[in-house]
């Protein structure tokens, strides 16, 4: 068995282990317990040299101590829970790790849920410090390995835990490297390459729950007045919603990237992205995903009423999930919804089940001052480049939520970016069916990590 099937392997045996995402209330969990003393028993090298902490099922991270460290840690992080799979619409079982040839891309590739979301950087992570540290290497700073088990719930019992673990013993990184985004091959139509796309914000979070209360009774009695038309009304006004759009400083840098790798005419709009921004963001305003990295988003989710369709619901209730946009709150985008629906009818309030988070923004010290400026920007670019020529690297918004919102206090600059290259099919399987990743994608990834980690 080669070197490279090993690494492989591994690989497939940490996606063979069902770590579906544990309930809420839920303390310990079998499946995540076994991943973690997977990694233990996996990784011999690296972990006599590094120091081990497992916090529960649910948090471990890994502390590789430098000889005479005079540069803050860098913190790396990854989660090993996975979300629920509909496994009768897959192509193979989907915790079965099958290898099989892709004829779209002409590649060996391994489905399974998890190698995109976040397994592939996990044990990427995880080859590259066990080839180094069997070959001697001791880095030249502290570097830390967090991995949280919770992360598609929240994060709340793996990676804030670790994260306030850690702020308690008074540990503080230079830089922060968590999920995000990726290599885009193909997503951006203009693009004449694929792009490196790493975000350095990231939208709040928040679900709000819309009810309406009535008395209860038969479905053949219906007051003159339901409590589901007048929900239904209050969900019209909240989808008419748009909120202000703003050119945030991710943003700003994600169009001036993006200048010079498209047609003339886009690029100079682009390269001046504050001159030309009515005209930009109206042009754009019809494409979802790029409109979403403009304004705070509101989205109708959810919808609960009777039990049963000859029964009057005592209440009705719709879930409207919220995105942030960094510059604005929480707190903000409750108080426009509420003025929204204007009807006293209808209570409006924060989900008891959901953290609220507020936006992740670039820290005070670099706001105003350039993109490049930001700690680990420089190292993450240059292996970048290094490890997918003629791939230019370019800031971005992450308009979803990572578990590095839980260390924003413990590092001035957080990037996020997985080190694979995914076309716009390929990255609608994250969270879908067939979730899969080329075997060249993941050890490309074993080799981005082992180059960055070199680099430090």
């Amino acid at each position: 068995m080669t070197a490279q099937s090993l690494e492989v392997e591994r690989f497939r045996q940490a996606l063979q282990i069902p770590t579906l995402t544990p309930g809420e209330g839920v303390k310990a969990d079998n499946n995540l317990k076994a991943f973690q003393n997977f990694l233990l028993t996996s990784y011999p090298e690296f972990c006599k040299v590094a120091e081990v902490q497992i916090l529960d099922d649910f948090g471990l991270w890994f502390c590789w101590r430098a000889k005479n460290p005079e540069k803050l840690p860098v913190l790396f992080m990854a989660h090993y829970d996975v979300v629920p799979v509909e496994a009768e619409k897959w192509s193979f079982p989907p915790f079965s790790a099958k290898i099989s040839y892709d004829e779209a891309t002409g590649q060996d590739t391994v489905y399974a849920r998890g190698t995109l979301d976040t397994k592939n950087t996990l044990i990427g992570l995880m080859e590259a410090v066990e080839a180094l540290a069997t070959k001697g290497f001791l880095p030249r700073r502290d570097i830390y390995l967090a991995f949280g088990g919770d992360e598609e719930r929240n994060g709340i019992r793996g990676a804030r835990n670790i994260a306030r673990e850690l702020e308690s013993r008074g540990i503080r990184f230079e830089w922060v490297l968590d999920e995000g985004s990726v290599v885009a091959d193909g997503s951006l139509k203009a693009a004449r390459s694929p792009l490196g796309l790493v975000a350095v914000e990231e939208k709040g979070y928040m679900n709000l729950v819309l009810s309406v209360a009535q008395a209860p009774g038969h479905s053949a009695r219906p007051p003159k007045v339901q409590a589901a038309a007048i929900l239904g009304k209050a969900l019209e006004r909240v989808a008419r919603l748009r909120a202000r759009p703003r050119l945030i400083p991710s943003v700003d840098g994600f169009f001036r990237g993006l200048a010079p790798h498209v047609d003339k005419l886009t690029g100079l709009l682009l390269s001046q992205p504050r001159l030309f921004w009515p005209i930009i963001h109206r042009a754009m305003a019809q494409n979802p995903a790029v409109s979403a990295m403009f304004r705070t988003t509101t989205a109708l989710t959810t919808l609960e009423g009777s039990s049963a369709e000859n029964v009057l619901p005592s209440e009705v209730r719709g879930v409207v999930n919220c995105r942030i946009l960094p510059g604005d709150t929480t707190e903000g985008t409750l108080e426009r919804v509420r003025r929204l629906v204007a009807d006293p009818r209808v209570r409006v309030e924060y989900h008891p089940d959901f953290l609220v988070d507020e936006p992740v923004e670039l820290h005070p010290d670099y706001v105003g001052d350039k993109i490049e400026n930001l700690p680990g920007w420089k190292p993450l670019k240059a292996t970048i480049e290094e490890v997918f020529p003629g791939c230019p690297v370019i800031p971005y918004l992450n308009t979803a939520q990572t578990d590095s919102r839980h260390y924003a206090r413990l590092a001035p600059s957080i990037l996020r970016f997985a080190p694979v290259k995914l076309t716009p099919e390929e990255i609608d399987t994250i969270h879908g069916h067939d979730e899969r990743i080329s075997v060249e994608n993941f050890l490309t990834a074993i080799r981005f990590f082992t180059r960055l980690l070199e680099e430090l």
